[in-house]
């Protein structure tokens, strides 16, 4: 599977090259999950956040613009590619727009390599209830880290919500 999109791609990149359309292009090259292909007995996809699920790729490039071969480590989310291209546009962020830009982190050598506190995800299936699990759900040790965990995804939850275009109500 690798090869096959490493062949792709190349392809893709020799024609906007051949085209003399390269420089002034974004590539961008993201999935939205990751598979477990086997890594610790599991396939396809789940709830567990094993690095080989949680690392989903997003490589970015535009030449003369961001930054070459950069790494960063901060914290993104799929959803920052909509206002980062408004951004690199000039065009406006949509006010409630739940994305933010990633345009610092790809073009400014100088900025933090942070972008969020934490990414958010929801899984509604279960685990496998006869696995065992070491569940410290219920340890009241951890009573004060369970709600603070609590009103954290509550909070980004709420963020979420698109409330729509501004309304207008007339008398």
């Amino acid at each position: 599977m690798i090869e096959h999109i490493d062949d792709n791609v190349g392809r893709m990149l020799d024609a906007l090259e051949r085209t003399g359309q390269r420089d002034n292009t974004i590539v961008i090259f993201m999935s939205d999950q990751e598979e477990a292909l086997g890594d610790h007995g599991l396939l396809l996809i789940g709830c567990r956040f094993y690095e080989g699920l949680a690392r989903a790729p997003l490589t970015m490039s535009w030449l003369g613009v961001f930054l070459e071969r950069a790494r960063r480590q901060a914290l993104v989310e799929l959803l920052d590619i909509a206002p980062t291209l408004l951004d690199l546009a000039g065009l406006p962020i949509r006010e409630r727009m739940q994305g933010i830009s990633l345009r610092n982190l790809l073009a400014d050598a100088g900025a933090e390599d942070h972008h969020r506190d934490f990414v958010r995800c929801e899984y509604y299936r279960g685990i496998n209830p006869s696995m065992r699990h070491n569940n410290l759900w219920d340890d009241p040790a951890l009573i004060k880290t369970e709600v603070r965990l609590m009103q954290l995804s509550f909070d980004a939850l709420a963020l979420a919500a698109d409330n729509g275009p501004k309304q207008i109500t007339w008398f």
